[in-house]
């Protein structure tokens, strides 16, 4: 029997392109929400955290933030890979990626998101449903 992976908490995002321009402005000059990539951000409780390891616990919290965060702003069909899908899961990493990993069915434009690591190929068939979050 394979033991149980915790549940994965995914942080809340909010698009830029769903709230007021001004109210932003005034979240993020008053500390209340960061940037997590363009066009999206989430509320500084959620990606902060105290305590022994609490940097790797931030760049964990801030990774699924982002494929949050890119899961809300892709139109077309993708599929999380490597890492990322890694953390979606629930699964250990040894390193936090920087950058989100993701399969897509076509060629990336040059003018492409460089937090972004683009696989071309055929996408797999959904073996399991999506984390919660990324529905």
């Amino acid at each position: 029997m394979s033991p149980e992976l915790p549940p994965v908490v995914i942080p809340s995002v909010v698009l830029s392109a769903e709230r007021d321009r001004n109210q932003l402005v005034r979240d993020r000059r008053s500390g209340d929400i960061v940037r997590v990539r363009r066009g999206a951000y989430c509320a500084v409780g959620s990606i902060r955290t105290d305590g022994p390891a609490a940097g790797p616990r931030e760049r964990r919290n801030r990774a699924l933030a982002c494929a949050r965060a890119l899961h809300a702003q892709l139109r077309a069909d993708h599929v999380f890979s490597h890492a990322t899908a890694a953390l979606l899961l629930g699964c250990r990493v040894w390193t936090v990626p920087d950058r989100t990993h993701l399969y897509q069915g076509y060629r990336a434009s040059a003018r492409a998101a460089d937090d972004v690591v683009r696989h071309r190929g055929d996408l797999p068939p959904r073996i399991a449903p999506p984390p919660p979050g990324c529905r």
